[in-house]
């Protein structure tokens, strides 16, 4: 198995293809050991680095350092990548890398971070409540995939199957309700020459400025951003999810002045309005604001906020977004 390290300090099997190619100038890494390369830190602001686990053995690009811990009873292997994984971790390499394209660091800088090492004892203890906490992570994602799932699957029956559930009751004084699906259960379809496709009686094609305005953000003042926490939560496209939905981490503050008319709503729906990764995986994605106590959500620039003509078209509009 030939594998690589992603900036989310995973391993992923390699899409290259190595038929032909001499495999003697790659790396063996065996389980227990780390893989990590240390050319681009500047330029990704991330150290590509995982401990490997789910193979006996796999080989590596030579690109890749391969290294192991000495003694598993002074430092664990998991505390240490747990303490390499730690976003100080990262910019503190960011920072000792080079001023060369790529933004290489050295392996004499990769070995200058410091460590704290408490008893064998402790870093057993702050792992297992780590590989806890994480599990149930991995069980909540799982989860919501479910869900996004049954989502989809429910919106492609409603609104692309048109099998919606309809009470076919002639009368709202009917003793009994008669709910079925209503194209195959007999509903009045007409022909839309705009869809080119039958869509159910009385539905009609509009268009967005129909139902809302689109407000952009204020551009604040960067001079008055800051990673310590106050009560102003700058957003950016970053805190929207890959997919649509609000991602609540990684914020960033604001200490300056805050215009009143550019502060979100608890279930204001916010867009990106740019997207900088390289796929664009969020731009013109929807987040709904949550409720948070005490704190308060800034309408940053490159963010859209939806403002309804009707909130009833809130709910309908978040999900033709998402869909």
């Amino acid at each position: 198995m030939l594998v690589g390290v992603n900036l989310e300090k995973k391993f992923i099997p390699s899409v290259a293809n190595i038929v032909g190619t001499d495999l003697t100038k790659y790396k063996v890494i065996k389980k227990g050991q780390f893989g990590c390369k240390l050319m681009s830190v500047g330029r990704d602001g991330k150290l590509p680095i995982s401990l490997m686990k789910d193979y006996e053995k796999a080989i590596i690009s030579s690109a890749y350092y391969v290294f192991e811990v000495k003694n598993e009873n002074e430092l664990l292997s998991d505390y240490l990548m747990m303490w390499l994984s730690r976003s100080e971790n990262d910019r503190y390499l960011w920072f000792k890398s080079g001023a060369d394209v790529r933004g290489s660091i050295s392996w004499n800088d990769f070995c200058s971070i410091e460590i704290n090492i408490p008893s064998i004892e402790k870093q057993r203890e702050i792992v297992a409540e780590y590989y806890a906490i994480t599990n149930r992570i991995k069980l909540n994602e799982q989860l919501n995939q479910k869900l996004e799932e049954t989502a989809q699957a429910i919106y492609k029956e409603w609104f692309v199957d048109f099998e919606f559930p309809h009470n076919f009751s002639h009368s709202e004084l009917d003793s009994e309700s008669d709910i079925r699906p209503y194209k195959s259960g007999g509903g009045e379809m007409v022909w839309c020459e705009e869809f080119e496709k039958e869509i159910p009686k009385g539905w009609e094609k509009i268009f967005l400025k129909d139902l809302m305005n689109v407000k952009h953000g204020f551009a604040y003042k960067g001079e008055f951003f800051s990673e310590k926490e106050n009560e102003n939560i700058l957003l950016t496209p970053g805190n929207v999810e890959i997919g649509g939905g609000f991602k609540n981490d990684k914020f960033k503050y604001y200490y300056g002045k805050v215009p009143k008319d550019y502060i979100f709503k608890p279930n204001d729906i916010m867009v990106t309005m740019t997207d900088l990764s390289k796929a664009s995986d969020t731009l013109g994605l929807p987040a709904f604001i949550p409720q948070v106590t005490d704190k308060k959500f800034l309408h940053n620039q490159r963010l859209g906020k939806l403002e309804f003509f009707n909130e009833s078209y809130k709910a309908r509009l978040y999900s033709q977004c998402l869909y």
